[in-house]
């Protein structure tokens, strides 16, 4: 079964959250927001766009993927976020309580679990150097 670059990818508004955090724009996949009011769409790197795409007259954020996500994570003495009776949990050990994450991807409960820990000074972003 293929899975829809989006159930892969942080959606846009998480992807946008992120940005504002400091999470670096660097990955292989990005939102491409125009800016006339078209949809926004997935796109491979903004560095390879398709002659097609005007890059000029949009915004870009980088949509992270689930294993982008879970590999910067992977310091927080958490649980993976996981899937049950049609929600994504999760364990905040900070408070040592499961949280309900009311999103509908496994890529969204990392973005969102990122983003609160992020707002909590509890996980920063690896040096390039650290990522290897």
């Amino acid at each position: 079964m293929n899975l829809p670059l989006e159930k892969q990818c942080a959606s846009l508004e998480p992807s946008k959250r992120l940005r504002e955090l400091g999470y670096p724009q660097e990955g292989l996949f990005y939102w491409y927001v125009p800016n006339n009011g078209s949809e926004p769409l997935i796109v491979v790197s903004e560095k390879r766009f398709a002659p097609w795409v005007p890059v000029i007259d949009a915004k870009i954020y980088s949509a992270p993927t689930v294993a982008e996500l879970a590999d910067w994570q992977k310091e927080v003495d958490e649980k993976a976020p996981w899937y049950e009776n049609g929600k994504w949990w999760w364990y905040d050990s900070r408070k040592s309580k499961v949280i309900v994450v009311k999103t509908d991807t496994q890529a969204n409960a990392y973005a969102e679990r990122g983003i609160l820990l992020l707002e909590h000074n509890l996980l920063k972003f690896r040096e390039e150097s650290e990522k290897k």
